[in-house]
This record gives structure tokens, sequence and C-alpha cells, in this order.
């Protein structure tokens, strides 16, 4: 059968690194010339993929295509399929795909592969059909699953978009309080250690360290407005104490509240 549309498969099977090559270690960098999809099934070791690394893991699917340079540190187990896609129709849609993610439902990938494996290596009327029909199939679920993730990181952004949005307000709102990291976290309704990891990536900062900025800029700001003491300025910038106050501001700025109050420069 020959068709530009259709996928040529020039490989496809189980592949354990252990039985051969005897020795762990980094393979060889080699240049990628056929589409390689690999479904690992176990985790352990890494794959890298034009130098970026992805630690392998179960249920973790490789989607490497032509041109791109790969190799690995072993070991590892994955069913593999290997395809050549004529440029044009069905290779715009895979070229972009991502080239490592996290599927639903394994099973059923599992299932595909176990039976284009099967097909691949039997003889018989109509085999060349089922075979086309398999990896249509597993190319389907891959393009379907990639375009969800795309989906799913994109609402995702604009979930974290709005928790760093709200988080810095009631920041920026409180910094006169005594706040925690628990008290932050319950604004935006996320446990203490989920949000401190969402705050610091977004932010490029942790939240103890955004709230001590808002505190020290509000307390320069006083210090050349404000007739208050060093006393008040601290408490009203949620210091416990006058002396914990210049203490930290020292720290911060290099000077102490009343040599910057002297002299007179907010920057």
């Amino acid at each position: 059968m020959s068709c530009n549309m259709l996928p040529e498969i020039i490989g496809c099977g189980f592949f354990d690194s252990s039985k051969r090559f005897k020795g762990g270690g980094l393979t060889s960098k080699r240049r990628v010339f056929a589409y390689e999809i690999e479904l690992f099934a176990e985790d352990d070791g890494i794959a890298y993929l034009d130098d970026n690394e992805y630690e392998i893991k179960k249920d973790m699917l490789l989607f490497a295509k032509p041109g791109q340079m790969r190799n690995s540190l072993l070991h590892f187990k994955c069913y593999y399929l290997k395809i050549i896609l004529d440029e044009g129709s069905l290779s715009d849609y895979f070229n972009k795909i991502s080239p490592f993610t996290a599927i639903s439902d394994s099973s059923k990938y599992i299932n595909i592969f176990r039976s284009i494996i099967a097909v691949f290596n039997s003889d018989f009327e109509g085999r060349e059909f089922k075979l086309y029909a398999g990896i249509m199939e597993l190319l389907y679920l891959i393009y379907r699953n990639s375009k969800l993730n795309i989906l799913n990181e994109s609402m995702k952004n604009i979930i974290h978009s709005d928790i760093l949005k709200n988080s810095a307000e009631y920041i920026n709102k409180n910094y006169s309080n005594k706040i925690s990291l628990d008290d932050i976290a319950k604004s935006v309704n996320l446990s203490p250690t989920y949000f401190h990891q969402i705050f610091t990536k977004g932010i490029g900062i942790t939240p103890h360290r955004f709230l001590l900025n808002c505190r020290i800029r509000n307390a320069k700001k006083m210090l050349l407005a404000e007739p208050l003491s060093f006393l008040e300025i601290a408490l009203q910038c949620g210091f416990s104490s006058q002396s914990y106050f210049n203490y930290i501001f020292k720290k911060e700025t290099g000077q102490t509240p009343k040599q910057f109050r002297d002299g007179g420069d907010l920057y």
C-alpha cells in the first residue's frame, strides 16, 4: 500500500535498555530521522532531547521529531513506535506536539501499542489496513492529549495569574498586621505549601520576601512623609518592635531609619 498521507512504520516493540546495555551511564547522542514515540513503563532514567532534560516517569510519553538530537541516561523500559510521515499533511499537526507529556488512561495507550506490535509481527491478509488503523488511533490519542494539555496549561496560567494578583493585593492591604504564610495562602484558598510554590515561581521571590519588601517600601515613605516616631512607623508597617524594625531596616537598606530620614532620599 502506498499513500503519502499514511505513516510508514519502521519499527515497534517493547524496549528494556538493561538487556541491550549491560552497564548504566549516558548513551551517545544521535540524530532522530523518524518520529519516535515512547511510552515509559516505570520510573527510571532520564531522556535528553535537544539538550533538554526530562526525568522519565511511568505513563510519560516522549514524542521525538525528525532532526532532533537525543540520548538517554540508562536504564529505562518503554513501548516504542518509529514512523515516517511525509512533510505536510499529518506532519504539520504532529510537529506541534509537546516532546514530553503525561497521559491519562495509560491502559488504552498500552493496549494500542500491544495491538500494533502484534500486527506488525504477524502476516495475514489485510494486515496493513489493521496496522494503519492502530497507528492512526494512537496518533489521534496523542494529538488530542497534547491539545488538552495545552488548554489545561493555559487555564492553569490564568488561574495562577489571579492567585498572584489576589495574594499580592492581600499583602499590600494587610502588611501592617501580623500575617503569616498560612494567612496569605488562606486568602486565596490554597494550602501554604502549594501557594508558596506557585507564588515563588510566578513572582520570582518568596511570599515572605514580598511581604518584607512591602513593609520596607512603606516604611521608607513614612519616614520621609509622616511626622511619626520610629516606634509608630515600626508598628504601622507590621514590625513587632522598634528594635526589630531598626535591625531589619538596616539589614535591608544599609542605613538605620534615622540615617534614612535624615538623608531624605526615597530612592
